[in-house]
């Protein structure tokens, strides 16, 4: 849940806006998908996750269906598998299937204890690429204290990801309402599951420098520091480091696929 919390702040801002659930029935998000008008076993979790609770006792196997497009498993982000079909997905006590819609950027932080153990956490945007392709996302911000929000005190950070050809690019635009909420020297991460290091990576047109997966994961609460990349072969997850833009930014990934 607290790794999740900037996907599910996000979606809860949304649902405040326009009155969509943060929980949707399947057939609300695939109203022509036939299978989904009596699927009551499964929901959508904001527009990216779709989530198969496990109901039955010493249930071993759960069936999923995934509808159109193409789906990642969240905790095995390296199986992928095809839309319009069921799926038998092996469960236990400990496991509640969970996929999220392939193209997707789910804006995560580190494990709290409480919202606000840690100041300055990071947000860390985890990437599930496609092949060719755009996608978006949105991390909300407001104080998450007083009633601010309800007069539109709040930034809103918006992203979009275009996939082509082995490359990926983002754009970052941050937007302040009422002089928004900012949040000093946070660091903002790019996280993606890819089975190779890229050739390079660029933030507004300027090479960022690569380091190690150690040096890189050091100092994510202080901020203040150039951008850095690195790989994590064991992992097979790229990472990319940089503060938090004040507007815009562009980030420009060669060859990591």
């Amino acid at each position: 849940k607290y790794s999740l919390f900037p996907y599910i702040y996000s979606c809860a801002r949304e649902s405040h806006d326009e009155g969509i659930p943060i929980m949707r029935a399947m057939v609300m998000a695939y109203p022509g998908d036939k299978e989904s008008a009596d699927l009551d076993s499964q929901f959508m979790f904001g527009s990216d996750l779709l989530v198969a609770p496990v109901t039955q006792p010493n249930a071993q196997m759960a069936k999923v269906y995934l509808p159109e497009g193409e789906w990642i498993s969240f905790n095995e982000p390296f199986k992928r598998f095809a839309g319009n079909q069921w799926i038998d997905c092996p469960v236990s006590l400990l496991t509640i299937p969970v996929f999220v819609r392939a193209g997707a950027v789910i804006p995560m932080m580190p494990v709290q204890q409480f919202i606000g153990e840690k100041p300055n956490a990071p947000v860390w945007f985890t990437v599930f690429p496609l092949d060719h392709g755009k996608s978006s996302a949105r991390l909300y911000d407001d104080d998450g204290e007083s009633n601010n929000y309800k007069k539109d005190v709040y930034s809103d950070t918006r992203i979009k990801c275009n996939f082509q050809n082995g490359d990926i690019s983002f754009v970052i635009e941050k937007k302040d309402f009422n002089d928004g909420y900012n949040i000093q020297n946070r660091y903002f991460g790019i996280r993606i599951y890819t089975n190779k290091a890229p050739s390079s990576v660029a933030i507004n047109g300027i090479d960022v420098k690569q380091t190690t997966s150690a040096k890189l994961q050091e100092g994510w609460y202080s901020g203040g520091e150039k951008p850095v990349w690195s790989y994590d072969k064991k992992r097979k997850t790229l990472w990319i480091k940089f503060n938090e833009p004040a507007t815009k930014a562009e980030i420009i990934i060669k060859n990591f696929r």
